[in-house]
């Protein structure tokens, strides 16, 4: 309750945020999935399943694909050495290096997880898994250990938890459900609290500031505070159906068979 009448009372005193943007490149790729690392290098799935790497002038500078298990749908570059990728097909997390070599797997159901759409890197390198059948956030290791793991969703929410996002930044775990808002972990996956931002399908986390697309501009929420502002995108992008990535100096920007590469 108090996060949702500080986000309310923060929001209705928004300032507007001008940005300049000056277009770097434009590529001809079918992005469907977007991430980015803090070194402005940028990775994309593609419509046909290849995983290609961007610097931070839009040259390709690696390229992965892994067909026999599928089409990827997750990708987690939040480590520039080591990037994450999932393909649920057959349950099966790749990692690779950071030119793009396949560096090891993770087979689930070796995992005795047998539902898992939401997973990403934590900050020691080990993988962190909502398991949709237990209703639990864990940690596990390269050797498929248990390192930390959260009590069952069940016992803090009388709804079904319904995720379909989730990253660690610093020593926060955020986990969306677009009917609850964000729910907020510690480092160990032990639940602190419901930010009521509801309707999300994935968002940012920058420099403490969560940034979700909300009308034509993106909203940028500092966690510390509960002030927000808006930030106001080019004219030609429109976050409610293209794909936008923030990182320090860069806006990207997917839609369709094209890519923009913008700094500002």
């Amino acid at each position: 309750m108090v996060w949702l009448c500080c986000l309310k009372a923060s929001i209705a005193q928004e300032l507007e945020k001008p940005e300049t943007y000056q277009l770097v490149k434009n590529i001809s790729v079918d992005a469907k999935v977007l991430s980015t690392d803090n070194l402005q290098n940028l990775y994309v799935i593609t419509g046909d399943g290849n995983i290609i790497k961007y610097n931070e002038d839009g040259e390709e500078v690696a390229r992965f694909n892994e067909f026999s298990l599928g089409i990827p749908t997750h990708l987690d570059a939040t480590d520039p050495f080591q990037v994450l990728a999932f393909y649920p097909d057959f349950m099966t997390i790749v990692t690779l290096s950071t030119a793009l070599n396949k560096r090891g797997m993770y087979e689930l159901f070796d995992l005795e997880i047998n539902f898992a759409n939401n997973l990403c890197f934590s900050n020691d390198g080990n993988v962190w898994i909502y398991d949709g059948s237990t209703l639990e956030l864990k940690k596990y290791s390269h050797t498929g250990a248990v390192l930390q793991s959260s009590q069952s969703l069940s016992f803090e929410f009388e709804e079904t938890v319904n995720p379909n996002y989730l990253l660690q930044r610093s020593n926060t775990l955020f986990l969306n459900d677009s009917l609850l808002g964000v729910l907020v972990f510690d480092l160990f996956g032990q639940y602190r609290e419901l930010i009521p931002i509801k309707g999300l399908a994935s968002f940012q986390v920058l420099d403490n500031r969560l940034i979700y697309p909300q009308g034509n501009r993106l909203i940028a929420v500092d966690l510390a505070v509960f002030s927000a502002e808006k930030i106001v995108l080019p004219s030609t992008a429109n976050p409610m159906t293209d794909l936008i990535q923030l990182e320090k100096s860069r806006l990207y920007v997917a839609r369709e068979s094209e890519l923009l590469i913008y700094k500002y």
